[in-house]
């Protein structure tokens, strides 16, 4: 073998060829520096478990000198690349991933000969925090209009209201004690209750105060949805669809079909509505008599479509196009929730994605087209009280809520990682970034 001269760094016993001549090294002749060592590389985490908003520190160790470059794959589109100039490197890199998910972490290093790598499982759900509603009534609805100030509805005509992100509940009059089923905001200031024997209850100071309004009906109402501060429907019991064009000054009850031209005759319960455009309004039904009604002219005329599997469904709507249902499936006796989308403005629907794995759904919310979660009761074939989807709602993945036992029937998301969720016997359940 033929000699040659090296310059050789030693730094805890490692041999590291140099090609600086300057270098503060020790000069050896006749030295041939060690072989590869087959080296390895180990990702040590803080936890493997997160909730969204958290810190991950991973410390990285590699086993060989010879290793110079290296990268680091979060699998959530955050690449980091560093340099490895030790026997034994190990750093700290810090990562927060802000959505749920399970994120497969990627670490390899590379000489320019040979590489290797290692990976890791993170797994990121919500945590869960109950909070104090003072209340054993059970709570139906939830909506917030900023991060901080929210309003939950239930029996007995129970309003709550927070200011401080559900640190505190306090008890607003409602005048009534309906039940109250659904509560919508159209923006900070104004917003509707709806319950039931046709009562609708009006804010216009953010929930400090409800007025009553004039239905028209003795009806149970079930679903609000304005479009601004003006137009808004209104569906419930008995075919019941009303309209308003002033706020809820008037009230004006639809007759969307002739009942006995249709099979079963009598008027159904409507479940759900949504109002994604200008005249354009979609209500659901829900009972084992199952369709949804359309109009694109402003309740002028109505078309009838039965072609929703469920039992009671939610319907949203992201642009005048695009929509989704959330049907819990009465009709194989297993009672999952099924997930269907339009991007026809509603004229028809297909099956999206896989049904979610043993949920029976009473509520949606998304707060963005991707991250959305559903609540609702364990199926029949058993699961969990709460699922999510960061990809659209193709797939759901099963959270822990603590709270198995207990019905959850309302969810709203005010932000991707701060949402809360009321149930039965005044559960409120609230998660922030980091878990909070």
């Amino acid at each position: 073998m033929t000699k040659q001269t090296f310059t050789i760094i030693i730094l805890c016993e490692a041999w590291i060829a140099c090609n600086s001549p300057n270098s503060p090294v020790e000069s050896k002749n006749n030295i041939i520096p060690p072989s590869d060592s087959s080296p390895t590389v180990s990702i040590i985490p803080n936890k493997t478990k997160l909730a969204p908003g958290d810190t991950l520190k991973i410390s990285l160790q590699a086993s060989d000198s010879t290793l110079a470059n290296g990268s680091i794959d979060f699998s959530d589109g955050t690449i980091i690349q560093f340099n490895h100039l030790s026997k034994i490197f190990d750093t700290t890199i810090v990562h927060i991933y802000s959505q749920v998910g399970i994120y497969n972490i990627y670490v390899k290093f590379s000489d320019g000969n040979m590489t290797t790598s290692s990976s890791l499982i993170i797994t990121v759900t919500f945590v869960w925090t109950t909070q104090s509603s003072g209340t054993i009534n059970t709570l139906y609805s939830v909506f917030f209009t900023k991060m901080n100030t929210g309003v939950v509805v239930g029996d007995n005509g129970t309003i709550l209201r927070t200011i401080n992100e559900g640190t505190t509940w306090e008890t607003v009059s409602s005048g009534t004690a309906a039940t109250l089923n659904r509560v919508s905001f159209v923006n900070e200031l104004i917003g509707t209750v709806v319950g039931t024997g046709g009562t609708i209850l009006r804010t216009i100071d953010g929930g400090k105060s409800w007025t009553p309004q004039i239905s028209g009906t003795n009806s149970n109402l079930h679903s609000v949805s304005f479009i601004d501060a003006n137009d808004g429907a209104v569906v419930g019991d008995n075919g019941t669809i009303l309209l308003t064009k002033d706020g809820g000054t008037n009230w004006i009850n639809q007759t969307p079909i002739k009942w006995d031209t249709i099979i079963p005759p009598s008027p159904p319960m409507l479940y759900d509505v949504c109002y994604p455009e200008p005249n354009h309004i979609i209500a659901l039904s829900g009972g084992t008599w199952s369709f949804s009604l359309r109009t694109t002219n402003g309740g002028t005329n109505w078309v009838y479509e039965r072609n929703v599997p469920s039992n009671y469904p939610r319907i949203i709507f992201w642009n005048k196009d695009t929509g989704m249902m959330f049907c819990p499936d009465h009709m194989t006796g297993q009672n999952w929730t099924i997930v269907y989308k339009t991007t026809d403005g509603g004229n028809t629907w297909f099956q999206y994605g896989g049904s979610t794995g043993g949920i029976y759904a009473y509520d949606v919310s998304f707060s963005n087209p991707d991250n959305g979660m559903i609540v609702g009761s364990p199926s029949s074939v058993g699961g969990s009280t709460i699922e999510c989807t960061t990809d659209g709602g193709q797939t759901w993945t099963a959270q822990s809520s603590g709270t198995t036992s207990i019905a959850l029937f309302g969810v709203f998301f005010i932000a991707a990682n701060n949402g809360t969720i009321v149930g039965s016997g005044g559960t409120i359940l609230h998660t922030t970034p980091g878990g909070m």
